[in-house]
């Protein structure tokens, strides 16, 4: 008797797991014409033992897909993992609606693949598990892949899905395309900018090479000058600098007293005057003698 019960069991999960899919075309007067292919699967906890893996296309041509009578689905972070047989790799997603009165699961888009791809999967294998959780809990449940091929063709249209996915390779690939063109034009620009930098940096380093050459030129006449200079002042307080600002005061705090004198020009200062700011000219080189003022930042003693 035990043997027979056992028999029964097995022989009753078999068939209710062996089921193919279905399918049927309904018009509501709200909703309007639809198409619907479904499949009942196994596993759960009472009561939902019966779960319903539901492919839907509506009259306006937008297509959903859920899972009902496997539980409440309205708790927070609810989630969807697929995994089919022969294929490793798990599929998930995070964006899931719990309809309308909470007691369906649809997968509103996937995280590594489109829903589209999702379908395809449905026609490719025999079986998928299905994982459905939230902060609530979780139930796995296993439906069979048997005549899916046939009803979804009949719901979605013959050569539907093929055309959608056609579609979404199109896009992708025009997406790569226009990613690698803007990757090519980055490179591009960043060896181009790359390029003119060296050639600023090369034409830099010349530039003070020759300033530096021309600054010890200057400072070595400026050195001979000095002496020169120097010689018709006596007494330890005149010293000799150079000149690298924009003017010369012939009155201290008088702006409108401003001297240009060029850059480079031997200055003999009388440091005796005292002055946070100012020093005391006493001589410009190629002027004759007067008393003028220069900002202490606008010289260089000469060496």
């Amino acid at each position: 008797m035990k043997k027979l019960l056992f028999i029964l069991i097995l022989l009753t999960t078999s068939l209710s797991y062996s089921q193919s899919w279905k399918f049927k075309t309904f018009t509501s007067d709200f909703d309007g014409k639809y198409k619907l292919a479904r499949v009942y699967g196994t596993g759960g906890e009472f009561p939902y033992q019966k779960p319903d893996l539901v492919v839907i296309k509506h009259s306006g041509g937008s297509v959903d897909i859920y899972v009902s009578e496997a539980g409440y689905s309205g708790c927070d972070n609810k989630f969807i993992y697929f995994k089919f047989n022969g294929d490793e790799k798990t599929y998930q997603t995070n964006s899931v609606g719990g309809g309308a009165n909470n007691d369906s699961w649809f997968v509103h888009s996937m995280e590594d693949i489109t829903t589209n791809e999702l379908l395809e999967k449905f026609t490719k294998h025999n079986s998928v598990a299905v994982r459905l959780g939230s902060n609530c809990g979780r139930n796995d449940f296993k439906f069979s892949l048997r005549g899916s091929t046939k009803a979804l063709n009949n719901v979605l249209g013959y050569g539907w899905l093929k055309k959608q996915l056609e579609k979404e390779e199109e896009i992708i690939k025009k997406y790569k395309e226009r990613k690698r063109k803007k990757e090519e034009e980055i490179l591009k620009k960043y060896i181009e900018n790359t390029e003119l930098k060296r050639k600023k940096d090369s034409v830099k380093r010349v530039n003070d090479i020759l300033e530096k050459r021309k600054k010890e030129e200057e400072i070595k006449l400026n050195r001979v000058r000095c002496r020169e200079l120097n010689s018709s002042f006596t007494g330890y307080n005149y010293k000799c600098y150079t000149f690298y600002g924009k003017e010369i005061r012939r009155k201290m705090q008088d702006p409108r007293s401003a001297i240009k004198v060029k850059k480079g020009t031997v200055l003999i200062v009388d440091k005796e005057f005292k002055n946070r700011v100012f020093y005391k000219v006493s001589l410009i080189d190629g002027l004759s003698k007067f008393t003028s003022y220069v900002f202490k930042k606008d010289v260089e003693i000469t060496p």
